[in-house]
């Protein structure tokens, strides 16, 4: 028990294992890529909702479409981060989630 907790408290405070400036750019613009494709979704949601409430004479009771779009769509990056990391990176599923939404 005493060893799993020294070697536990050792791999926390053991900085070594830092991405390369190459590779956390990468991780960087994916991050950056995949927030600005968030961001024009919401925008678009925004921009389009009077009009869908107006033609559905649903004023009032529309407001909840924004916020529902956009927790739908972190769930499923969540979920997709997750199932890559059971099934391997090897595909991108984040892209797949930004190509459905």
């Amino acid at each position: 028990m005493k060893d799993r907790q020294t070697a536990a408290e050792a791999a926390i405070h053991d900085q070594t294992n830092i991405l390369p400036k190459k590779q956390l750019l990468v991780v960087f613009t994916a991050l950056a890529v995949s927030l600005l494709i968030c961001f024009v979704d919401q925008n678009g949601v925004g921009v389009a909702l009077p009009t869908i409430g107006r033609d559905l004479h649903a004023e009032a009771t529309v407001s909840w479409a924004g916020t529902s779009a956009l927790i739908a769509n972190t769930v499923f990056q969540v979920l997709y981060g997750r199932l890559s990391d059971i099934f391997g990176k090897t595909r991108h599923p984040i892209w797949e989630d930004q190509a459905i939404f």
